[in-house]
């Protein structure tokens, strides 16, 4: 029996939906990355404006959305960290969605979505990766973060 080869790989990596945080882009932004075949789902379409990331972010991780966000911030807040400690999402921080217009951070989205598609399969929830403006995507790792912030703030 012949081994499988790459495509037969990629072919079993489900394909995941992925949720656009709230800063990151509007209707145009959604519209772009469903022509590249992704499923996309907005914040606003699920929760009210007004509502703060540590609570949506367990939701999200039930629904096995890939959460997709520009705001390389998360990563050095204590309360966003210790609810993705308690949820099953999986979180990809494109550093490249900074300052790119609608086109270009759909193209970023498209171009990095089998990546996110192949990490979010191999590696059990909660998991946080950046992806740097060159595409490479770096496990980040938020348990460890956030034990330093609790010894240094005492949390």
């Amino acid at each position: 029996m012949p081994s499988a080869g790459p495509t037969d790989a990629l072919r079993e990596t489900p394909r995941f939906a992925v949720f656009i945080d709230r800063n990151s882009g509007g209707r145009l932004f959604k519209a772009l990355i469903e022509r590249a075949g992704i499923e996309v789902h907005l914040h606003d379409d699920h929760f009210s404006h007004k509502t703060e990331d540590p609570d949506w972010l367990a939701q999200l991780g039930e629904s096995g959305w890939l959460l997709v966000s520009g705001d390389n911030d998360v990563t050095r807040q204590p309360l966003f960290l210790h609810q993705l400690s308690h949820s099953k999402a999986h979180v990809f921080v494109m550093l490249a969605l900074n300052g790119a217009c609608p086109e270009g951070k759909a193209g970023c989205i498209a171009q990095a979505h089998a990546r996110m598609c192949e990490l979010a399969a191999r590696t059990a929830p909660p998991a946080l990766w950046r992806i740097g403006k060159d595409g490479v995507a770096r496990a980040f790792d938020f348990r460890a973060t956030l034990e330093r912030m609790k010894r240094g703030r005492k949390i």
